[in-house]
């Protein structure tokens, strides 16, 4: 919330902002002007409503009753009661299946594709299957290659060996 000595301070802005205003309307020559009215004007006239009542009492006849006839009492008809009848919600019918339309150019075409993405998955398949084995006769033939250069390797060495005792 606001301080006390703004909220003062606010007030006393409000309340001279109000007397520019004012003073400007009036000595700065605005004039008001009488409303003016469009369309039809209405007289009112003030009535009391027991004046009323009583021209309303003096505007009728009297009816004049005589002895010979007596107003007939007419029992108040009372509505006859219905009978109550048993309502019977209406039978639903079975919900009806609806089969959808199937497209039998759209169906041969997906089984087209899932074919071809079959026939696609197999080559893949037979293409690592290939490169698996081509893997595992090149590492065979590496490691016969290494085996072979072993043995030639400690031929050499044997070989090396005797030389050097026969030497020594």
């Amino acid at each position: 919330m606001l301080e006390p000595h703004i909220k003062i301070l606010a007030t006393i802005y409000t309340a001279l902002l109000m007397t520019a205003i004012a003073v400007l309307m009036v000595y700065g020559g605005f004039e008001m002007q009488q409303p003016t009215f469009k369309g039809q004007r209405m007289k009112a006239i003030m009535v009391d409503i027991s004046q009323l009542k009583a021209t309303q009492k003096s505007t009728k006849k009297p009816k004049k009753v005589s002895q010979q006839t007596k107003p007939k009492k007419t029992p108040k008809k009372q509505p006859k009661e219905k009978p109550i009848q048993k309502v019977t919600p209406p039978k639903k019918k079975p919900a009806e299946i609806v089969k959808p339309k199937i497209d039998k150019e759209k169906l041969k075409r997906e089984k087209q594709k899932q074919e071809q993405e079959r026939e696609k998955e197999q080559q893949e398949l037979k293409r690592i299957k290939k490169l698996q084995e081509e893997i595992r006769k090149k590492k065979l033939k590496a490691k016969k290659e290494r085996e072979q250069a072993e043995k030639d390797l400690q031929e050499l060495v044997d070989n090396i060996q005797k030389e050097e005792q026969t030497i020594a």
